[in-house]
């Protein structure tokens, strides 16, 4: 308990740090205050760019970040101080290097190493062999630990991929056999509403009705002419085969 304590005051005092650094920063920029973001190391190292024209080494206050790697100019306010920066605007980013994609030379028996990055690269030393040895470890560490914190993310993002489409696969299915299962809305409509019911067998009964209406009404029409016709072959028959008359 007593050293879970003690992480949490160390990693309290450590984001405190970097909020201060955030405000050293002219404009307070670039961002480096993040959720995700971790001050690792600080300090003054002593860097050649590759395209300086100056083999002169020239003094930088460096950061480490877990993400990041920034190099920094003191401002004319705090150019003389050789501690920690302390005052607002007294650091300025000159430049702001990904550590996953940067890589490490040592030469420790010159007391430097290389970093290149981006197409940059930077020789860096200092007058301490053992601050050299340590930098190369933190800033090596960083980048094998952000790598790895990139494959555990690109591992659970393809899991959650994976996962969402296995659901929606699923939920088509049940959607397919649940529309398999429930009648057509004729048939639902049908056997479900008693009153659609009601008015069909009414319809029924009202078309039956009429049905036989037609046939009564064509019966009554040809009733008379039956007769007529009757009535006339009875006439022609007297006609062509007349009887005896009556007395």
């Amino acid at each position: 308990a007593t050293a879970h304590v003690d992480n949490l005051v160390v990693e309290q005092e450590v984001q405190e740090r970097l909020l201060t650094l955030q405000q050293c920063l002219v404009g307070s920029k670039p961002s480096i205050v993040a959720p995700n973001k971790k001050l690792l190391k600080e300090g003054v190292l002593m860097t050649i760019g590759s395209h300086s024209k100056s083999q002169k080494g020239q003094r930088n206050y460096v950061i480490l970040l877990s993400d990041s790697l920034l190099f920094c100019k003191f401002t004319s306010r705090d150019r003389a101080r050789f501690g920690p920066p302390m005052k607002p605007g007294s650091l300025r980013c000159c430049c702001m290097l990904p550590i996953g994609k940067c890589s490490v030379q040592t030469v420790l028996s010159q007391g430097m190493f290389t970093l290149s990055c981006c197409n940059k690269s930077f020789t860096i030393y200092s007058d301490v062999k053992e601050e050299v040895i340590c930098w190369v470890e933190d800033i090596e560490g960083a980048i094998s630990q952000y790598q790895d914190n990139e494959k555990t993310l690109r591992t659970k993002r393809s899991g959650s991929r994976h996962s969402l489409l296995l659901n929606r696969k699923r939920k088509c299915l049940k959607e397919n056999e649940s529309t398999k299962e429930i009648p057509s809305p004729a048939k639902r409509v049908k056997v479900c509403d008693p009153n659609v019911q009601e008015s069909e067998d009414k319809v029924s009964e009202i078309f039956q009705e009429t049905q036989h209406l037609h046939r009564r009404e064509k019966t009554n029409f040809l009733r008379p002419i039956k007769a007529l016709f009757q009535t006339f072959g009875e006439s022609v028959r007297r006609y062509l085969y007349p009887g005896p008359a009556s007395s």
